[in-house]
C-alpha cells in the first residue's frame, strides 16, 4: 500500500481530506498514485498535470480508470475529430470518464429524437453534464414551461440542444425567469417572439432575489432579481414605457 503521507503530497491534501476521500471510494488508498497521474497525462497531457489532481478530488474514482480506452470508446461515438474536445469534457466533467456513451446518445434520441442525433453529440460536448441527465424528465420540465411561452415541441427540443446548460436548472428557476418576463409585461412592454428569444438564451442570469431562492411573485420588499434590472435596461427603454414596483401578489 502506498504511504498516505506520498498521497497527500501528491494531490496537495490533508489527512482528513484523504480519509474522507477512501471512504467514499475505498480503492483510492491502495494506488500508486503517482502513476496514476503519470498514465493520465500521457492520455490527457502533461500540462494538465494539475487538472488531472483536480478531476481526481472532484471524482475519485476517476483513478481507476484506463483513460486512453475511456478516450477510444468516446471517440467511437463523437468522432475522431473531435478527441480534444472528448478530452476536453473529462477534464472539465471527470464523470464523463465513466459513461457509456453509445447509451448516452441513444437514450437522448428517445427523447429528441434519431434526427438530431448530431446535435445530440454537439450538445454533449458543448457542456458535458449533459450526457448524464435523465433526458425524459429534462424534457418533461421544460415543456410545463414551454407551454406557458408558447413553445411547440420541436422549438423547446431546438431550444436545449442549443442551449445544453439549460437542462440542468430547475423547474423553480423557469417559474422564476417567467415571473420576470410577468413583470416586465406589466411595465407595459409586449412580450414578443424575440424578448421570448432574448429571455431563453439569458438562462444564467439569477431571476431570483438577490440572497434568496424566491421568485419575484413570492419576494414582496426584496431587490429586484438582476435579470429583471437587466431586461428592464433593455426592453422598458426601447418602449419608452416607465418601470412599475416588483409585483407583491
Amino acid at each position: 500500500m502506498p504511504n498516505l503521507d506520498t498521497i497527500c503530497t501528491i494531490y496537495r491534501i490533508n489527512s482528513k481530506t484523504l480519509n474522507q476521500i477512501v471512504e467514499k471510494f475505498p480503492p483510492f488508498a491502495g494506488l500508486d498514485h503517482a502513476r496514476v497521474v503519470k498514465q493520465a497525462s500521457g492520455v490527457y497531457g502533461s500540462a494538465n498535470a494539475s487538472r488531472i489532481k483536480e478531476a481526481v478530488l472532484k471524482f475519485p474514482p476517476f483513478v481507476s480508470y484506463d483513460h486512453t480506452r475511456v478516450v477510444e470508446q468516446a471517440s467511437e461515438v463523437y468522432g475522431a475529430h473531435n478527441v480534444s474536445r472528448i478530452k476536453e469534457a473529462v477534464l472539465k466533467f471527470p464523470p464523463f470518464a465513466g459513461y457509456d456513451h453509445a447509451r448516452v446518445v441513444e437514450q437522448a434520441c428517445e427523447v429528441y429524437g434519431k434526427n438530431n442525433v448530431s446535435r445530440i453529440k454537439e450538445a454533449v460536448l458543448k457542456f458535458p453534464p449533459f450526457a448524464g441527465y435523465d433526458h425524459a424528465r429534462v424534457y418533461r420540465q421544460k415543456r410545463k414551461i414551454g407551454e406557458m411561452i408558447g413553445l411547440n415541441r420541436e422549438q423547446i427540443i431546438d431550444y436545449l440542444l442549443k442551449n445544453p446548460a439549460n437542462a440542468g436548472y430547475s423547474y423553480k428557476r423557469d417559474l422564476a425567469r417567467t415571473d420576470v418576463a410577468r413583470a416586465i409585461s406589466k411595465d407595459g412592454v409586449e412580450i414578443t417572439k424575440e424578448i421570448i428569444d432574448w429571455f431563453l438564451k439569458n438562462y444564467m442570469t439569477s431571476p431570483y432575489s438577490p440572497g434568496s431562492r424566491l421568485r419575484i411573485s413570492r419576494a414582496a420588499g426584496l431587490p429586484e432579481p438582476k435579470l429583471l434590472g437587466i431586461a428592464r435596461k433593455k426592453f422598458i427603454k426601447s418602449t419608452g414605457s416607465m418601470p412599475l414596483s416588483t409585483p407583491s401578489h
